[in-house]
């Protein structure tokens, strides 16, 4: 008897509104343990104000989040991290004239369980270019190299799910897959992602599952294969 995996995020129902402005309609989704899901969809789609809304860094008007079967609706950001979500925002928000340790020992903390599965040996070992560069202001660092310190400093928090918004943006692509590799890394170590993303190319390589989000509400939801098996649904919505 096969065991139905542990749902780590469910989302149901969001509707979220910049001011006056309602982004998300009715959004829907949940990512399981051990999932590497991608939320596709074209800039503007929602992707980013999803990700907020499940942090509680912009409350959801209507709807329910659960993190590890808890709700949220009530819980600040840092609270809801603690339940065991790590978070990388587009924008990364590196502390840049902290030190690339720095920026480590200020995201590092026990996960909800207690558990210390990224001490910055582990951290260093998969990024070695931060070992590297551990004594360097953050500022001075490259943009991918700004990018892995970021999930670095998030991973440094134990999380059960992390939350990667648009980890390729603004990156070479000789970078690009040098983040792409690196995230095939964590999918490899366990770790549950939930990966929001524009570019579709990036995400066929890391991607279990996708959600394909289109004016604030999910049009598709399914494996990868599935996905692949439907090219009408990335023709509509997430070509340019």
């Amino acid at each position: 008897m096969t065991s139905t995996p542990q749902l780590l995020l469910n989302v149901n129902g969001l509707d979220t509104f910049y001011g006056r402005s309602q982004v998300l309609f009715g959004l829907t989704l949940s990512v399981a343990r051990g999932e590497s899901m991608a939320l596709l969809g074209r800039n503007g789609a929602g992707k980013s104000t999803t990700m907020k809304s499940i942090m509680r860094i912009l409350p959801a008007r209507r709807g329910t989040v659960q993190a590890m079967g808890r709700d949220v609706e009530r819980l600040r950001p840092d609270q809801v991290a603690n339940l065991g979500l790590g978070y990388v925002p587009e924008d990364r928000q590196i502390f840049k004239l902290q030190t690339v340790e720095g920026n480590l020992r200020l995201g590092m903390k026990r996960g909800p369980e207690g558990q210390d599965e990224w001490p910055l040996e582990r951290l260093y070992g998969l990024f070695p270019l931060l070992a590297e560069a551990r004594g360097k202001s953050a500022g001075l660092l490259s943009g991918g190299q700004q990018q892995m310190l970021a999930i670095a400093r998030a991973l440094a928090g134990n999380p059960e799910l992390l939350l990667l918004d648009e980890p390729s943006e603004g990156l070479a692509p000789v970078i690009m897959d040098q983040i792409q590799a690196l995230i095939l890394q964590l999918r490899a170590q366990g770790v549950t992602l939930l990966v929001a993303e524009q570019n579709m190319r990036f995400c066929m390589e890391i991607a279990s599952s996708v959600a394909v989000v289109d004016h604030g509400g999910i049009v598709f939801t399914g494996s990868l294969q599935e996905f692949r098996n439907n090219p009408e649904v990335a023709s509509r919505y997430l070509a340019v």
